[in-house]
């Protein structure tokens, strides 16, 4: 399927060269969420991330109907991030629609990788075969979850750390992470592989695609919400 795409303004890191961005460095940022109090995402991801300088961001407003390309997922992005928002994936928005369509069409391209956050996750889910509906504990969810770890997640977070010359660190058994949503993804797509699991999400973080190059996290640190939250035992 060959995907519309809109004009999307390009937004560059601090640092950048030039307007000439590298391919393999350039990451498509699908924003799905249209509340001007959260607009700052973008800067949220960019800050948080901390990528070397020249990395390109390609802001897409989602819910504007910009969505990349079929062609530029293949010859010029090298990720795609899905940020969180307030809308649910089985809302009747052509705009969600066509998004789910983008991440089929990601999951089989071996070269571009995903990371879907919060909805963004939940999107992923719908898109592959999941099944999304609301918090497996009942009710809204927002605070400070214990979040349990895979072993496969363990050895990446163990792989991940530092090298140094003291032994490496053993890879935690649980995370301390705040979570805000009313929805979770309750069953994985298939061939999806869970990575982390909480009592508000049965399917925490997961990995998925043909490729597997899909990564999806339902909660994580969330920038915007204060420091006392996550001091809050759960």
């Amino acid at each position: 399927m060959q995907l519309e795409v809109r004009p999307a303004p390009l937004h560059y890191a601090a640092g950048a060269p030039s307007t000439q961005a590298d391919a393999s460095r350039t990451i498509a940022f699908i924003n799905t969420e249209d509340d001007t109090e959260w607009s700052d995402q973008l800067d949220l991801f960019e800050a948080s991330l901390q990528l070397p300088a020249g990395t390109a961001w390609d802001k897409f407003d989602a819910f504007k109907g910009a969505l990349p390309s079929t062609s530029d997922l293949e010859h010029k992005y090298q990720s795609m991030i899905i940020c969180g928002s307030h809308f649910n994936v089985d809302e009747p928005h052509d705009w969600i629609s066509n998004l789910l369509e983008v991440v089929r069409v990601c999951a089989a391209l071996p070269l571009v990788r995903i990371v879907g956050v919060c909805f963004g996750c939940q999107v992923v889910a719908a898109a592959l075969g999941g099944k999304v509906g609301p918090n497996a504990c009942g009710g809204y969810v927002y605070r400070n979850e214990r979040v349990q770890v895979a072993p496969t997640l363990q050895v990446m977070l163990a792989a991940s750390a530092p090298s140094a010359t003291a032994p490496p660190p053993v890879p935690p058994s649980s995370l301390q992470l705040l979570a805000t949503h009313g929805n979770c993804v309750l069953q994985l797509p298939p061939d999806a592989e869970r990575l982390a699991w909480s009592e508000g999400s049965p399917n925490e973080w997961f990995v998925a695609g043909e490729h597997k190059n899909v990564l999806c996290c339902q909660c994580l640190l969330h920038p915007l919400h204060p420091l006392t939250l996550l001091l809050t035992p759960p």
